[in-house]
């Protein structure tokens, strides 16, 4: 799938998907107005991140084996949607990421996406379908930063930038799997603690960033403690510093 350039998912503005429609990415403010919040979110995120590996991991070895002659012609979409109540879990997803009214359209087997113009006179028309779903599941992930395991680990000038890199690495993967299992990574826990450490988000304006911004914000922030502390080892003892690091592209390292 294609990956997002940094500078558009930091960006609050959406992101359109060509033949489905504008993407967003929802700030902290429009999930806390979701009517069960952060676990209807969670709900959200879960299903998208089902594709065709991780369901067909749950199937026993001879069901999985039936699938694997049937190739690529069905999709982990065909799946999703035969079933009616992930079915309506997906239409919300849907209406929730996607600037539009979305609805279902059971003889089609397709999600259409209703985009009002600038001049709220005339709609444009998107479609959700077998074909384009694993780019828009793709496409939402990433403006969620939720991240995948095979990329390339990234080239390090020094052992120790190494060593920090893998750090955060690291961080970014344990949030991604557990972001809704470890206490420590729940968001409750993240947005408090960023918002205690901060110079400049807190407890009130931090709901207006969006889900990106935030998660890039708290791994920056962890990346910049671990850079103070390296500066004071350096002033006490001397050794391996350089004043730059503080603002090393840390989204490589995805």
């Amino acid at each position: 799938m294609k990956k997002l350039e940094y500078f558009d998912l930091l960006s609050p503005e959406p992101i359109r998907l060509d033949g489905v429609g504008l993407i967003r990415s929802p700030t902290l403010r429009d999930i806390s107005k979701l009517r069960y919040r952060y676990r209807q979110y969670s709900e959200y995120m879960r299903i998208l991140q089902i594709d065709m590996d991780l369901y067909l991991s749950t199937l026993e070895q001879e069901t999985r084996e039936q699938w694997d002659q049937l190739g690529n012609l069905i999709g982990i979409y065909d799946i999703l949607i035969q079933n009616q109540e992930l079915r309506e879990l997906l239409l919300q997803a849907f209406s929730f990421f996607i600037c539009g009214a979305v609805e279902y359209l059971p003889d089609e087997k397709i999600f259409l996406v209703s985009e009002v113009t600038a001049s709220s006179d005339s709609q444009t028309k998107g479609v959700i379908q077998s074909s384009n779903y694993d780019e828009l599941r793709s496409m939402i992930l990433q403006m969620n930063y939720l991240i995948s395991d095979d990329s390339e680990p990234p080239s390090y000038a020094s052992e120790k930038a190494r060593k920090i890199g893998e750090r955060i690495r690291k961080l970014k993967r344990q949030t991604s799997k557990h972001r809704y299992a470890d206490r420590n990574m729940n968001l409750g826990n993240l947005i408090s603690s960023l918002a205690a450490q901060h110079h400049s988000l807190n407890i009130h304006n931090i709901w207006d960033i969006t889900v990106f911004q935030f998660y890039d914000q708290f791994y920056k922030q962890n990346y910049i403690n671990t850079i103070d502390i390296r500066a004071m080892n350096y002033a006490y003892w001397g050794g391996e510093f350089s004043p730059s690091d503080w603002f090393r592209d840390l989204h490589d390292t995805d």
